[in-house]
């Protein structure tokens, strides 16, 4: 049974060790975080003496590791890649490659090189729903492809919650918004679409989340603002009143889980005003990219609408394919050729699915010394767009 590490025991990762069916085994957890570390032990039994500090200490302890799951903060990923690589692990990382594109070029070369491959975690390549819009984009009745509009809506609590107080909320500690969100979308395009891109452009603002658009006496802290009942981007409302995105904080021991809402709020980023953070990540962002053929791909994210939706429009000589998350339609001229419902899927835990397939598809590529479709050969490229790197 393959042997992992598991570097970094957030969401991401803990979703990623309960795909694992048995397939392979978490021989270490590597987290600087002692709740993580606890919860790992407790949540998924993984013995305290397997769970580490850093990643000497794992190395140090003699554990013997086939191949590595990275899901730690990404400014981390690229040394933490480097030295897995080193000792000939697999990787599977999780997005992005790194924040900085010399760097996400280096690994894809490291990788090359010592020919040890990277899977990057695009899991919606391995997504019904996606994986059926590829299929169509090509379809030859349509004639030549003229334009796409790809729109995202983050949604406003994700906006809140992981843009504005939280992880990814400053470029310095993480990466512009182009890559921390939007870096799924151009991959798939990028990988729906034929051909190489000419050339891209990248535009964005942070416009709305700044000081002088607090409401008049708002304080620095939801808890204590006397306008909070009243507005939409109240913290105590997401977290106390709805215990929506409460999953990804972790307890302290002893601690019930209201008790542990209200620390979060008193103490951390998450209780801070949308107006009076540190955030200076762009609200606005649209990217465009450009084909030789004179295609061209527009991407735009809004956060002002319900959350988690991806819609796109995909204009040919001949018709249109029309998706809005959840149906797909392929119109020839104005007639309806084609539908196809995915209601049943888009709602199902695990991206449908598709982080499952992920992982156990990067498991069958440890034992077979195989690459993945994410390989990074193949997803090096939607990195350097939203880092927006030309050659």
């Amino acid at each position: 049974m393959i042997k992992l590490a598991v570097i970094g025991f957030g969401n991401r990762a803990r979703k990623y060790v309960s795909c694992l069916e048995g397939r392979a085994h978490v021989a270490a957890i590597v987290d600087p975080s002692a709740e993580c570390r606890r919860f790992a032990s407790e949540a998924f039994g993984i013995e305290a003496s397997r769970c580490f500090e850093d990643f000497d200490a794992m190395l140090n302890s003699g554990l013997k590791v086939d191949a590595a799951i990275i899901a730690s903060p990404d400014k981390t990923h690229y040394d933490y890649a480097c030295r897995c690589i080193a000792l000939g692990w697999p990787v599977m990382l999780e997005k992005p490659i790194a924040t900085d594109p010399d760097e996400c070029t280096a690994l894809a070369e490291l990788s090359d090189r010592e020919g040890i491959d990277i899977t990057v975690c695009y899991e919606l390549r391995y997504h019904p729903y996606f994986m059926k819009l590829k299929e169509l984009a090509g379809e030859p009745s349509l004639g030549k492809l003229i334009s796409v509009d790809w729109t995202v809506e983050v949604g406003l609590n994700r906006m809140m919650h992981s843009y504005v107080r939280g992880t990814w909320a400053r470029e310095e500690e993480s990466g512009p918004i182009a890559l921390t969100k939007l870096c799924h979308d151009v991959d798939l395009l990028l990988w729906m679409l034929p051909g190489k891109p000419a050339g891209w452009y990248l535009e964005g603002s942070r416009k709305f989340f700044r000081p002088e658009n607090a409401p008049e006496g708002a304080a620095a802290r939801c808890i204590d603002c006397p306008v909070e009942k009243e507005c939409r981007f109240s913290a105590v409302d997401l977290y106390q009143r709805k215990r929506e995105w409460i999953r990804n904080f972790i307890p302290l021991p002893g601690e019930s889980t209201g008790d542990m809402v209200s620390r979060i709020l008193a103490e951390t980023s998450y209780g801070r005003c949308v107006f009076h953070s540190d955030n200076d990540v762009n609200d606005a962002q649209t990217i465009e990219i450009d084909y030789p053929d004179g295609l061209k791909a527009m991407i735009r994210m809004l956060w002002e609408h319900r959350g988690g939706n991806r819609s796109a429009r995909f204009v040919y000589e001949n018709g249109e394919i029309v998706a809005d998350g959840t149906i797909i339609k392929v119109f020839c001229g104005s007639a309806l050729q084609k539908e196809f419902d995915f209601s049943d899927l888009v709602g199902m835990p695990l991206h449908a699915g598709a982080d499952r397939e992920l992982v156990l598809e990067f498991i069958d590529s440890v034992e077979k010394g195989s690459k993945t479709r994410s390989s990074i050969d193949d997803t090096l490229e939607s990195h350097l767009i939203c880092l927006n790197k030309h050659n």
